[in-house]
C-alpha cells in the first residue's frame, strides 16, 4: 500500500494512504484527545474533541474521519484548540449528573472524566436532570442521563450486532440515544436486543453497565485474567474482571483475531445455573445421605470401587464420560485414565458421532494442525455458505459475523437449510433441498464444479437448475467460506460428510494445507477434546483403534440399562442429564449441586466453567489458554489435578506436580506425529 509522507507536530511521519489523521498520530506516539472514536468502530467525527489545525485549511477538522494526504502539516494542540475542546467537554458537563462521579461504577475508568480532568475543564451548571431509566430486564443497566450521545452504542448494534436497537430521539438539548421500536422510545428487550453486551463495552461513561459489575469494587482493585469463552466451539477469548473471588465482569478481549467480540452467553452466562449453590467439597454418599470427606477418601473409596469393578466384572463394564466442555488437558487425562488404567474402550467426552466423523475427513484432506477461517477473514470472502439453520442461536458470534461480512461487505450468503431465513444480508440464495436429499444437493454441487452432468443428482433435491448453478458458481474460486452449523450434524453421517467434502475439494475451499470450511458445534471444546483422544475410536492426535472402538455415549447408556456397564465416572461440567438405573459405582465431576445426579456415589467438585485452568482448541484448530482468578475457586481442586490424582490411586504413575507437565507430556505426543 502507498505511503503518505505528512508532518504531525513537527515531527515526520510516514502512513499507508487512507488511513486517518487520528490513527496515524496515536500510531506514532501523538496523543489527540476523543469520546466518540473506538478502533472497533468506523469513525463517527461526533463528539468534535479530536480537531486538529491542518495547514491551509480555515477551519479545524476532526482527526479521526480525515485521511492523511501526501505533504500534510497538522498541529494537534494551540491554545484556540484546547479553549474549544474545553467548551465541548463543558457543554457534555452541563448536561451529565457529574455529582454521581463519587458513587459511579465507572470512577477512575470513565473517559468523560478523563477528558475533564486532562482538559482541566471548570464544572458548568446543570441543565437538566434526567429521571432514572427503568429498563427491566437482566443483564444490562440504561442510565440516559449519563449518555455523552457520542453514538459508540449506536454504531457496535448496527455494525457488529446487525440489530438497530438504538435511536436518536428529539433534538437540540432534548436530544437522546435510547432504544427504540416503531420510533418510540422503548425497553432493550422491546426493541429488540440480543444483549451481546458489546454496546456495554464500547461506552466511555455509565451509560450502559453490567448489573454484575454494581457494587463490585472500584476499576483498581479489579484483576483482570485472559481466558476463552466456552459457551460454545468458537473459542472466542475473553478478559474476565475479579473483584477478589467475585467475577465482576466479562468484555471482549483487546487483542487477537476475535477482539471484541461477544454474545449473551458469554458475556452474561458464566454464573447461570448455580443459583442453587456450588459444590465445595468432595461428597461421599452413606446410609443416611451424602456426607463431606476429604479428596484424599473419596479418591480412595471411587479407586477401590472401579479395581474392584474391573475385577469382577471386566474393563469392559466401565465406561468414562463428560459434558463436551473438558479442557485439553482434561480430555487427555480422562481418556488416558480410561484406557491405561479401567482398560475400557469406552470412553465419550460429549462430542456427537457425526461431528467427529466429518472432523477426521477433514484432518485426511488437509493434514494435521491446519486452522480453519478466522471471523475476521469472512469479510474478505466471496461467498459464505451458512448449512443448517438456528446458528444465531447455537453459535451467535458467528452468525453476527456473517451477517456483518455480508452487509458491509460483498460477500454473497448462501443458506442450505430445511427451512426459514435466519440470517440478513445484502444479497442471499436460499436453498432448501427435499428432506433427505442434502448428499444430493452436495454431489450435484460437486459434478458442477468439475464440469460434469449434474443434471439427474440434481432432479433429486428439488432444486430448480439455475440455483444450483449459482451456488456451484459461488463457491468456485477458492475465495468462499463454509460453516456448517450443529444442527447439519444432528442428521448428518458418512453419506453426508464425504459429498460435502468432495465439493468443498473441487471449490478449492479445503486442501492440503488450508482449509476455509468450519464445522461448529455447541459443545465448547469440541475439536480439543477430539484431538485429545475424547472420542471412542480414537486415540490423541486422531491416531484411529482401527475397529477396535469402544461404545459412544448412547451406547454406554443402553449397556448401563442392559447391565453391561456397572462402573461410571462423568465429568458434567454443567451438562445434567439423567442416567439409567443399573449402575454399582457412579463418581461425578460436578459445579452445582443441583447438578448432582440421584445415583451419585462420590461427587467431587468441579469450578464453575469459568475459573477451569488448561487450554481450549476453537472450531478453526486454535489453541487458547484461560487463566483463572487465583484462589477464585476456593479450596476446589481443578479438575485435571482430580482425575490425574485417581489415575495414582488405581495403580498409574505420581499425578502430574502442576498443570504445565501435562501439557508438555501433549506437547511430546504431537511432536511425533
Amino acid at each position: 500500500m502507498k505511503a503518505v509522507s505528512l508532518t504531525i507536530d513537527g515531527k515526520r511521519i510516514y502512513a499507508a494512504a487512507g488511513t486517518t489523521i487520528l490513527e496515524a498520530a496515536r500510531k506514532n506516539g501523538i496523543e489527540i484527545p476523543t469520546l466518540c472514536y473506538h478502533p472497533r468502530l468506523r469513525p463517527l467525527g461526533h463528539c468534535r474533541l479530536c480537531i486538529v489545525e491542518v495547514e491551509g485549511v480555515a477551519a479545524p477538522v476532526t482527526s479521526c474521519d480525515n485521511p492523511v494526504q501526501e505533504g500534510m502539516v497538522v498541529t494537534t494542540s494551540t491554545p484556540q484548540l484546547e479553549a474549544m475542546r474545553r467548551e465541548i467537554i463543558s457543554l457534555m458537563l452541563a448536561n451529565h449528573p457529574y455529582k454521581d462521579c463519587l458513587t459511579c461504577e465507572r470512577t477512575g475508568s470513565c473517559e468523560l472524566q478523563e477528558k475533564a480532568y486532562s482538559c482541566q475543564v471548570e464544572l458548568p451548571e446543570l441543565i437538566r436532570a434526567l429521571p432514572v431509566t427503568q429498563d427491566d430486564n437482566p443483564y444490562i443497566v440504561r442510565d440516559e442521563a449519563k449518555c455523552i450521545l457520542c453514538g459508540r452504542c449506536l454504531r457496535v448494534c448496527r455494525d457488529y450486532a446487525g440489530c438497530n436497537v438504538f435511536g436518536l430521539l428529539s433534538g437540540g438539548i432534548e436530544s437522546r440515544i435510547t432504544p427504540v421500536h416503531e420510533g418510540e422510545a422503548a425497553g432493550l428487550e422491546e426493541a429488540g436486543c440480543i444483549f451481546c453486551g458489546q454496546c456495554v463495552d464500547v461506552c466511555p461513561v455509565a451509560a450502559l453497565s453490567e448489573r454484575e459489575r454494581a457494587a463490585a469494587g472500584r476499576e483498581w482493585d479489579l484483576a483482570s485474567f485472559a481466558g476463552v469463552c466456552m459457551e460454545c466451539s468458537l473459542g472466542c477469548t475473553v478478559e474476565r474482571h475479579f473483584a477478589g473471588e467475585k467475577l465482576a465482569r466479562v468484555t471482549g478481549s483487546s487483542e487477537g483475531e476475535k477482539s471484541g467480540w461477544l454474545c449473551q452467553k458469554g458475556k452474561f452466562n458464566a454464573a447461570e445455573g448455580l443459583e442453587n449453590g456450588l459444590v465445595t467439597a468432595p461428597l461421599l454418599r452413606g446410609e443416611e445421605g451424602f456426607r463431606e470427606v476429604s479428596y484424599e477418601e473419596a479418591l480412595k473409596e471411587t479407586g477401590r470401587a472401579f479395581l474392584e469393578i474391573k475385577k469382577k466384572r471386566g474393563p469392559a463394564a466401565l465406561a468414562v464420560i463428560a459434558g463436551g466442555r473438558c479442557s485439553n488437558e482434561e480430555s487427555y487425562l480422562l481418556q488416558k485414565m480410561a484406557r491405561e488404567l479401567m482398560k475400557t474402550g469406552h470412553v465419550d467426552l460429549g462430542l456427537k458421532p457425526a461431528l467427529v466423523e466429518a472432523l477426521c475427513a477433514l484432518e485426511d484432506i488437509t493434514g494435521p494442525a491446519v486452522p480453519g477461517p478466522s471471523l475476521a477473514s469472512m469479510r474478505d470472502s466471496g461467498a459464505i455458505f451458512v448449512l443448517g439453520q438456528d446458528l444465531a442461536r447455537t453459535n451467535p458470534v458467528a452468525a453476527m459475523a456473517v451477517e456483518q461480512a455480508c452487509r458491509l461487505s460483498s460477500a454473497v450468503l448462501v443458506q442450505i437449510c430445511p427451512s426459514g431465513k435466519e440470517l440478513t444480508a445484502w444479497e442471499r440464495l436460499v436453498l432448501q433441498p427435499r428432506q433427505g436429499s442434502e448428499a444430493d444437493l452436495f454431489r450435484a454441487l460437486a459434478a458442477l464444479l468439475q464440469d460434469q452432468p449434474a443434471a439427474d443428482t440434481a432432479k433429486k433435491t428439488g432444486l430448480d437448475e439455475a440455483d444450483l448453478s449459482r451456488a456451484a458458481q459461488l463457491l468456485s474460486g477458492g475465495k468462499s467460506v463454509i460453516l456448517v452449523c450443529p444442527s447439519f450434524f444432528e442428521k448428518a453421517g458418512r453419506d453426508w460428510i464425504e459429498p460435502l467434502l468432495e465439493a468443498a475439494q473441487a471449490a478449492g475451499v479445503v486442501e492440503r494445507g488450508r482449509s476455509s470450511l468450519l464445522f461448529l458445534a455447541e459443545e465448547g471444546n469440541a475439536r480439543g477434546i477430539l484431538e485429545a483422544g475424547g472420542a471412542p475410536q480414537l486415540l490423541p492426535g486422531y491416531v484411529s483403534l482401527n475397529g477396535k472402538s469402544g461404545y459412544t455415549r448412547d451406547q454406554i447408556m443402553k449397556a448401563i440399562e442392559a447391565g453391561e456397564i456397572k462402573g461410571l465416572f462423568a465429568a458434567l461440567d454443567g451438562v445434567a442429564e439423567p442416567l439409567p438405573p443399573g449402575l454399582e459405582f457412579l463418581a461425578v465431576l460436578c459445579v452445582s449441586k443441583s447438578d448432582i445426579p440421584a445415583e451419585a456415589n462420590v461427587v467431587f467438585p468441579a469450578p464453575p466453567l469459568y475459573l477451569k485452568e488448561g487450554t481450549f482448541t476453537g472450531s478453526d484448530g486454535r489453541r487458547k489458554q484461560n487463566l483463572a482468578a487465583s484462589g477464585a475457586a476456593g479450596n476446589i481442586w481443578p479438575e485435571w489435578r482430580v482425575i490425574a490424582a485417581l489415575a495414582e490411586v488405581m495403580g498409574g504413575a505420581a499425578a502430574y506436580s502442576s498443570l504445565k507437565g501435562v501439557q508438555e507430556e501433549i506437547d511430546r505426543l504431537e511432536e511425533r506425529r
